[in-house]
Parts: structure tokens; C-alpha cells; sequence
């Protein structure tokens, strides 16, 4: 049986990684927003260091894609 694919939820997990990693290589305040709604994403970390300080709002409702399984504390 082959599993079916959300697009919607893979763009919107591609969308916030590509968005933080622009945000973090930039030398100046950058703000993250997420928006109203509500967006299912896959497991992932967001991480630097960062050349500044990033904010991050969030507006929406994240919700964990479900079946994903276990991580460990490093994302794993």
C-alpha cells in the first residue's frame, strides 16, 4: 500500500526551514510570523547560531504530523 502525501503539510515544514535558515544568515533582527490558521508540520529543528537575534510569532496552530514516532531530545 503506498501512503498517501500531504502536500500542504510538506510545504508548510520546507517553508518554515527555508524561512529560518534566510532569517538566521541575516546580520539584522529578522521576524518569523506565522500566520492564523492551523499547520501540521514533520519533525524538525530550527537552529543556529544565528548571525542575529530572530522572533519568532505565532499567530496559527501548530500541530505535530501524527505517526511520525519517537524522537530523542536532539530531534533523532
Amino acid at each position: 500500500m503506498v501512503k498517501s502525501i500531504d502536500i500542504a503539510k510538506v510545504m508548510f515544514s520546507l517553508a518554515l526551514t527555508s524561512t529560518w535558515k534566510k532569517a538566521c544568515a541575516t546580520a539584522r533582527l529578522s521576524n518569523v510570523l506565522i500566520p492564523k490558521g492551523i499547520f501540521s508540520l514533520s519533525p524538525m529543528t530550527l537552529e543556529g547560531p544565528c548571525k542575529a537575534t530572530i522572533e519568532v510569532q505565532v499567530q496559527g496552530i501548530l500541530k505535530a504530523l501524527s505517526g511520525t514516532g519517537k524522537t530523542t531530545e536532539d530531534g533523532d
